[in-house]
């Protein structure tokens, strides 16, 4: 009896093992996919004075509301980039004269890069750490802290007064990312799951 239950024991081993290595190769991490399709934009203060963190927020406030009209009719991650390369003359400008209006001497370097970022938390949202594209503004020697916010989907055209992220947002959040990645946003992190068998976790939702 046990001879012949080998065959379909080895069967299901393989067919387990198959179906993890093909989990593997098309799905991504939540982390993966938010890097692959969010472009955040991050302004650096030339240091933690609190007049260069108020020239920072002020720099923020002038590039934000001046694209605003380009950026909030990106349909696309991509698209937001070639948007920000084909301004980033009218970023310079905008931030070079914010600076000027309020006498503050200091260079303004912008770049749209790859780069490391710590968790962050937005709203009521939470992004993990890791690599992301960025449309970057570093001010003078950009030695102080950072203000972020996620360029596409567009979530830095909204009123964050209360600390929540407004419905429709989500809602455009929602439609960009896959339903496990949007959900790992804003998830329990002690929420209980499966580990080393991470496919298994549908069976929780």
């Amino acid at each position: 009896m046990k001879h012949k239950l080998l065959p379909i024991f080895y069967i299901l081993c393989i067919t387990i093992v198959c179906f993890i290595c093909i989990y593997d190769k098309y799905n991504l991490t939540p982390q993966e996919e938010l890097s692959l399709k969010l472009l955040r934009f991050h302004v650096i203060a030339n240091s933690n004075s609190s007049d260069d963190q108020y020239i920072k927020l002020k720099v923020k406030e002038a590039v934000v509301s001046a694209m605003q009209p380009y950026m909030s009719r990106c349909t696309s991650k991509a698209e937001s980039i070639e948007v920000a390369k084909e301004n980033i003359s009218f970023i310079q400008e905008v931030a070079t004269n914010t600076l000027n209006r309020y006498h503050v001497n200091q260079s303004v370097s912008i770049c749209i890069e790859n780069t490391y970022f710590p968790i962050k938390t937005y709203g009521d949202f939470t992004f993990p750490s890791g690599y992301y594209d960025s449309v970057r503004i570093v001010l003078g020697e950009g030695k102080g802290e950072n203000w972020w916010c996620v360029l596409y989907p567009p979530l830095c055209f909204v009123d964050m007064s209360y600390g929540v992220v407004p419905e429709s947002s989500k809602e455009t959040l929602s439609s960009t990312l896959s339903k496990h990645t949007y959900n790992s946003l804003s998830e329990d992190k002690t929420k209980f799951g499966f580990r080393f068998f991470p496919f298994l976790n549908w069976l929780l939702e």
